[in-house]
């Protein structure tokens, strides 16, 4: 059973999806994605959470090392499936300068649009970026 970190987020929500089991977020980086879930209003649907390194290597172009692996006591990197009007509305949301980083993919098939959301401190950051 998976254990609920926040009013809105459980553990099987943030963890790898290549069936490692792994969520390595704190529970004080999570808390960051339930803040941003509370102003916003309405549910977030996360597509990917943390990744394992071995994970992120085989899916992504950063490699062993992307922001999804980087577990800083303060880092929560999503990806949240997202577009239209609700998409509009998240970026709004994300007025807060809580999240370092943010990449926008608004282009396709809707089931393939999302919003990227890091809290890096290291790097060019704070950093706004399309895919």
């Amino acid at each position: 059973m998976s254990r609920q970190i926040t009013k809105h987020f459980n553990e099987d929500e943030l963890r790898c999806k290549c069936g490692c089991g792994k969520m390595e977020f704190s529970d004080k980086a999570v808390e960051k994605l339930e803040y941003l879930r509370e102003y916003f209003g309405a549910p977030i649907r996360i597509n990917s959470g943390y990744r394992c390194p071995l994970y992120n290597d085989r899916i992504s172009k950063t490699g062993l090392a992307g922001p999804h692996t980087v577990t800083e006591d303060d880092n929560i990197t999503v990806d949240i499936s997202i577009s239209g009007i609700e998409a509009h509305n998240l970026l709004y949301a994300l007025d807060y300068g809580v999240f370092s980083g943010i990449g926008i993919k608004q282009t396709g098939a809707h089931s393939g649009r999302f919003i990227h959301l890091d809290c890096l401190t290291n790097g060019s950051r704070p950093w706004v970026w399309s895919y």
